[in-house]
């Protein structure tokens, strides 16, 4: 069986490692609106932050020790992972599951921020798109799809996998946003678990 398992808001709490990244940038004095309006450029790549400190460059002076500071944060990702995403991954490896990690994004940031969360020994295949999930030449029936995204949902509903699971976690970003009332939704991968929903 196949689990297509979304990364970010999913497995790793991106928000807070934004607000971390930004708060580097504070510190070297680059406000929060110049950082917003560098960020809202990326829509098209994928959140990319060496492409948003490229353009901050552009708009005003950059301390180059904010690169070291950027650097040392990238390759300790690990840290961004929610509580429960490790047991979780162990579990799926403990019923022999294909596990997939399915993520949109910018390809070679999400590779880098991944690769350094090391959770590679727990999934079977990585899977970077900037399209929608349900636009993907994939094997969704007899999947299970994991997401918390829920245009990803939707998007993947007219593949028909076997279950779909939404993770709504506490003050993401889609919290309040309602979908179609036959998704299994849970606000943690722990209460697939303890549900014993898989």
């Amino acid at each position: 069986m196949k689990i297509y398992l979304d990364f970010d808001r999913t497995l790793f709490d991106c928000d807070r490692f934004i607000e971390d990244l930004y708060k580097i940038l504070s510190y070297y004095n680059i406000p929060r609106k110049i950082f917003l309006e560098c960020q809202s450029k990326c829509q098209d790549i994928g959140f990319n932050i060496y492409y948003i400190l490229d353009l901050i460059k552009e708009k005003c002076q950059l301390d180059s020790r904010v690169y070291d500071e950027i650097s040392k944060i990238m390759t300790r990702t690990n840290e961004y992972l929610y509580d429960d995403s490790v047991p979780f991954l162990k579990y799926l490896k403990s019923l022999n599951y294909d596990v997939i990690i399915l993520s949109m994004g910018n390809n070679t940031y999400q590779q880098e921020k991944i690769f350094n969360s090391h959770i590679d020994s727990w999934y079977n295949k990585l899977i970077i798109t900037m399209e929608h999930k349900g636009k993907l030449n994939l094997d969704f029936k007899n999947s299970i799809f994991i997401d918390d995204n829920p245009t990803e949902i939707e998007s993947i509903l007219s593949k028909m996998p076997k279950l779909i699971i939404r993770v709504e976690r506490n003050n993401s970003k889609y919290e309040n946003i309602s979908l179609n009332s036959d998704i299994l939704s849970v606000t943690s991968l722990g209460e697939i678990i303890d549900r014993k929903l898989l």
